[in-house]
């Protein structure tokens, strides 16, 4: 049983200048990225998934494949990590 684990939702407080380095690189300046992150449904799999909702991935890939495309862009980008 596989579960998404949001790893970077919200910006955190800068604390010292590698953070600062690491802020201007975010994944979001993608437009690909951008655009799955800001997607409703995949907020509602986030919020879902921040209740505890478990995710079985092949699930998501069999019954909402459009979804699960948005989700690996995520996986991609390192704003998602998955937890076992």
């Amino acid at each position: 049983l596989c579960q998404l684990e949001q790893i970077a939702k919200s910006p955190k407080p800068v604390q010292n200048a590698q953070n600062v380095q690491n802020a201007q690189a975010l994944p979001t300046d993608d437009p690909k990225v951008a655009a799955a992150f800001q997607d409703p449904e995949v907020q509602q799999l986030l919020s879902e998934l921040y209740a505890g909702k478990p995710l079985e991935m092949h699930e998501l890939c069999q019954q909402r494949p459009h979804l699960f495309h948005k989700v690996k862009i995520l996986l991609d980008s390192g704003l998602l990590a998955l937890q076992r």
